[in-house]
């Protein structure tokens, strides 16, 4: 046992449980590995399902401005924040601010009331691209 200790319960923990790689594994990305882990999850259930799950490298996707002093100095806080809590053996959380204070935030309270889609032409789309700068006659897929 690795000593982690979960914020949430610890149902299909299996799943982020870590494993010895070997040389030959290094050179394969997390999102490839991923997708593979899901599919085989999936087939091996009780009733398997039958997974169909595209992997697409984030790095082909992602446009963004160049980051400003405030930016990098949150990413710092952010960063570090993370470290701490990884390195205490806390799992399943991501770190932000709330009320102007740095917490660690379970991974379940932040998806629990999160849309499952965001409308290409609603508000939330919209917000991304100002606060990104990408123009905004992307096509949709």
């Amino acid at each position: 046992s690795s000593g982690a200790r979960p914020l949430e319960s610890e149902t299909d923990a299996h799943l982020f449980e870590c494993k010895e790689v070997d040389e030959e594994d290094q050179s394969n990305c997390i999102g490839q590995w991923l997708k593979e882990t899901i599919v085989d999850y999936c087939g091996e259930l009780e009733e398997p399902l039958k997974a169909n799950v595209k992997y697409i490298d984030p790095s082909y996707m992602i446009r963004s401005v160049e980051a400003t002093a405030s930016d990098s100095l949150y990413s710092l806080l952010l960063a570090q924040n993370s470290v701490h809590g990884a390195m205490a053996g806390v799992t399943g959380f991501t770190v932000g601010r709330v009320n102007n204070r740095t917490c660690y935030i379970p991974i379940t309270s932040i998806t629990k009331h999160s849309p499952c889609h965001v409308n290409p032409k609603g508000s939330l789309f919209e917000q991304v691209l100002i606060a990104t700068g990408q123009p905004h006659d992307i096509p949709t897929i």
